[in-house]
């Protein structure tokens, strides 16, 4: 799925998507920000990511074009750019406290 903004087409991250083991699914959104429930398959225990999401223009990498989308945010921007919680109340109270 893409979006164009000011005529640059963006791919869009995903409802759901896998990374490092766990499965991630959209429960809400708005613009720029998100909540992600966060599980890993057989282990019975799920949170809610809070995240401020990213978007680069495209760029080139080891010879690679890598095409413009959003980011979710990696490990080294979390409580800033992203948070755990441990319950959809809580996730809900982070997330409308953000700015878009």
């Amino acid at each position: 799925m893409t979006q164009t903004i000011n005529g640059i087409e963006y791919k869009v991250i995903p409802l759901e998507f896998k990374k490092k083991g766990f499965n991630y699914k959209q429960v809400k959104r708005d613009g720029m920000k998100a909540i992600y429930l966060q599980s890993r398959a057989g282990s019975g225990i799920s949170n809610y990511e809070v995240v401020k999401l990213g978007r680069h223009n495209g760029y080139n990498m080891g010879g690679s074009y890598i095409e413009p989308s959003e980011t979710y945010p990696g490990s080294s921007l979390w409580g800033i750019m992203a948070w755990t919680c441990q319950s959809l109340d809580k996730a809900n109270e982070r997330y409308d406290a953000l700015n878009s």
